[in-house]
C-alpha cells in the first residue's frame, strides 16, 4: 500500500507526506525431504519531503524518515523423514529515523554545484537458534552430529554521509563532473572517502561520449549480519574502482543505439557462507553444502549493446547483448562469481492500442552460470548402503545455458475515480526447465553394481498471475 498527500504551497515550494506498507506471509508444508517453514515479512515507511527554492539560482530538498522492517521463520522437521531433523525460530527487526539535505546552486549557465548531508540513526534485533541433527559416516559406522546455533545481539549505528559536486561545461560540447563522498558507519568504524569523475562529450546533435571514473565503498548493512551462520560481529566496507565508457547515437527514424565498455576492481572483499549446491533449500543456512569463502579480490569486466525503438503507440521493441566475465580470487585461484555469464541476450516487444490495451514479451538468454562439480560415495555400513555426496572445486564447472520467455497482456479503464489497471502475466511461457543445479543421486543398484543418475533441480515452471491496480 502506497499513500502520498502534496502541498504546493508557491511554485517552487512544496512539501509531501508518503507512507509505504508491504508484509507477506510463506507457508511451506512438508515433502519427503523439506521441513516445515512459516515466514513473515513486513515493512513499513513514513516520509516527509520538503522542496523549496533558494532565490533565483538555488533550490534545497530535505526528507525526514522513519523505517522499520520485521522478518521471523519458524521451521522444524521431525526424525524419520530424512536421514536428518532440525528446528529454526528466528525473529529479525531493523528500525532507523533519519533526515537528508540536498542544496543545489547554479553558480553560472554553464557551473551546476550541489551538496548535501545525510544522517540516519539505526537499531537491529537478531534472535536466532537452531539445532540440526544428522547422521553422518566415520571410518564405516555411523553416528548422529548434533549442530547448535545461538545468536541474540541487539547492534545499533549512527550513520553519517556528506556529499559535494560541480557539473560545469569547459567547453558548448564537453560536460565534466567532479565529486566525492564521504560515509561514515560507526557500527563497522569504516570513514571512506569516495572521489568520482564523469565527463560528457556531444560530439553533434545525435551522438554522445561518456566516460566515469569512481571509487566506490559498501558497508556491510546493520541488517546484513549472518546471524544464520554463527556471526556476531561485522566486517570492514568493501572497496571498488569503476571505469566506464559509452557512446549513444539517436537516428532520426526513432532508433536509439548504445554501446558501453565497464571494468570493476573490487578489493577487501567481505568474507561469505555459500552453498555448493543451490537447490532452493528452505533453511539454506543449515544444508551440508553450506561452505565459507574469503575471496581476496576480483573483478567484473564487459561489453553492452542496447538498441531501442521508440514509439508512442503501436509497436516499441528494445534488445540488447553483452558479452562479460566476473571472477574472484580465492586461495590464488580466480573462480567464476555465482551469477558470471559470458554471454547475454534479451529482446523486449510490445504493442499498444488506442492507449488502453498493452501487449508486452520479453525473452532472455544467457550462458550457463558456474556450479560446482558433485559425486557420490557409497559406503557399506554393516548391512546397509550409505550414500554421500562429495564435491570438487568450487564453481569449476557449469550449468546448461538458460532461457525462457514471459508474456503480459493489460488493459487501463479510466474513470471518474482514477485510474485502474487489469493485468495478466505468464512466467516461461514455453515451459523451459532451466537447472538451477545438476545433483547425482543413487537410482538403484543392480547386481552389486550402484546405478547413478543426475537430477536437474530447476528455476519455476510455467506460471501464471494476475493483478489490479488502482490509482486515484
Amino acid at each position: 500500500m502506497l499513500g502520498k498527500v502534496e502541498f504546493r504551497f508557491t511554485p517552487r515550494t512544496k512539501l509531501s507526506a508518503h507512507l509505504l506498507w508491504a508484509g507477506d506471509k510463506l507457508h511451506w508444508r512438508q515433502s519427503t525431504s523439506d521441513p516445515d517453514l512459516d515466514s513473515r515479512y513486513g515493512s513499513a515507511y513514513a516520509w516527509l519531503r520538503l522542496d523549496a527554492g533558494l532565490g533565483p539560482r538555488g533550490s534545497a530538498t530535505t526528507v525526514a524518515s522513519i523505517g522499520r522492517v520485521t522478518w521471523d521463520r519458524v521451521g522444524f522437521q521431525p526424525p524419520g523423514i530424512t536421514e536428518s531433523s532440525l528446528d529454526v525460530l528466528e525473529d529479525r527487526a531493523w528500525e532507523y529515523a533519519g533526515i537528508r539535505q540536498e542544496v543545489q546552486f547554479e553558480a553560472s549557465p554553464s557551473v551546476l554545484l550541489r551538496g548535501g548531508i545525510d544522517v540516519h540513526a539505526r537499531k537491529a534485533d537478531y534472535a536466532y537458534d537452531s539445532r540440526i541433527e544428522r547422521l553422518t559416516v566415520v571410518n564405516q559406522s555411523v553416528f548422529m552430529n548434533v549442530v547448535n546455533t545461538s545468536v541474540h545481539v541487539s547492534p545499533s549505528e549512527t550513520f553519517t554521509g556528506a556529499w559535494l559536486s560541480s557539473r560545469f561545461r569547459p567547453a558548448p560540447s564537453l560536460t565534466l563532473e567532479v565529486g566525492a563522498r564521504w560515509d561514515r558507519h560507526t557500527h563497522t568504524g569504516d570513514s571512506d572517502l569516495s572521489p568520482r569523475l564523469n565527463a560528457a562529450w556531444s560530439i553533434n546533435r545525435s551522438t554522445t561520449l561518456r566516460a566515469a571514473w569512481g571509487r566506490y565503498f559498501q558497508a556491510q548493512g546493520l541488517h546484513e549480519l549472518q546471524v544464520q551462520n554463527g556471526a556476531s560481529s561485522f566486517q570492514p566496507s568493501e572497496r571498488a574502482e569503476h571505469r566506464v565508457i559509452g557512446l549513444e547515437h539517436s537516428f532520426a527514424f526513432g532508433l536509439d543505439v548504445r554501446v558501453d565498455a565497464y571494468d570493476r576492481q573490487s578489493t577487501r572483499l567481505q568474507s561469505r557462507f555459500v552453498n555448493l549446491i543451490d537447490n532452493g533449500d528452505v533453511f539454506p543456512e543449515l544444508s551440508l553444502t553450506r561452505v565459507l569463502i574469503r575471496p581476496d579480490e576480483g573483478y567484473a569486466r564487459g561489453v553492452e549493446l542496447y538498441v531501442r525503438r521508440r514509439a508512442d503507440h503501436g509497436f516499441d521493441w528494445s534488445a540488447s547483448w553483452a558479452l562479460s566475465t566476473a571472477k574472484e580470487r580465492i586461495d590464488g585461484r580466480l573462480v567464476p562469481r555465482p551469477r558470471d555469464q559470458r554471454y547475454a541476450f534479451g529482446v523486449d516487444v510490445s504493442y499498444t492500442s488506442d492507449r488502453r490495451w498493452r501487449f508486452s514479451t520479453a525473452w532472455q538468454y544467457h550462458s550457463g552460470w558456474p556450479s560446482t562439480p558433485t559425486a557420490l560415495r557409497i559406503d557399506t555400513v554393516a548391512t546397509s548402503i550409505w550414500v554421500t555426496r562429495t564435491y570438487g572445486d568450487y564453481n569449476a564447472s557449469r550449468l546448461p545455458a538458460y532461457h525462457r520467455l514471459d508474456i503480459r497482456v493489460s488493459r487501463e479503464a479510466r474513470t471518474a475515480r482514477g485510474r485502474v489497471l487489469f493485468f495478466v502475466d505468464v512466467y516461461n511461457l514455453y515451459g523451459r526447465k532451466n537447472a538451477r543445479a545438476l545433483v547425482p543421486y543413487l537410482y538403484a543398484i543392480r547386481n552389486g553394481t550402484p546405478v547413478i543418475r543426475v537430477e536437474t533441480d530447476t528455476f519455476l515452471p510455467r506460471l501464471p498471475s494476475f493483478g489490479i491496480q488502482w490509482e486515484f
